[in-house]
């Protein structure tokens, strides 16, 4: 129980780690300033399967340009929204078509970072709660495992 335990900690607080950093960025880009952009190109990706038999996940892929202080950007927003089915992931795409033009917010501190959809994204929510509920549920197993 205690070894199971750990597991859980021991991934629950890697993916907590990683998933602070983007939503620390998704959270800060909900401020930042805004430019108009022009979307160039708009795809849908076969993400890799690694194991046999598994639903294929398919990400959708928006590139996007803008200029800030005259210096042209380029932006894409991908995968961070990977979906598990081809319908889905095409929906996230419906707003968008190559030379539509977009909102596109930039971080201040560095123009070149940037996307068309700022804030937390459901995905990057879910992930977060997953994690912390194993972290959780691997810290009771611990304690349990110590306690008897």
């Amino acid at each position: 129980m205690i070894a199971i335990g750990l597991l859980l900690v021991t991934f629950g607080t890697a993916f907590l780690w990683k998933e602070r950093l983007n939503l620390r960025k998704a959270w800060a880009s909900q401020g930042w300033p805004t430019t108009q952009g022009r979307v160039l190109a708009v795809s849908l990706s076969n993400v890799p399967v690694r194991a046999k038999n598994l639903i294929p996940t398919y990400a959708p892929d928006v590139q996007y340009t803008y200029t800030v202080d005259g210096q042209r950007h380029e932006g894409t927003l991908a995968n961070e929204r990977a979906s598990g089915s081809h319908r889905r992931a095409s929906a996230m795409l419906s707003p968008y078509a190559p030379g539509q033009q977009v909102a596109v917010a930039y971080d201040p501190d560095d123009p070149a970072v940037s996307t068309i959809e700022p804030g937390p994204h459901r995905d990057s929510m879910i992930r977060t709660t997953i994690a912390g509920i194993g972290l959780l549920i691997g810290l009771v197993l611990v304690y349990v495992g110590i306690a008897s």
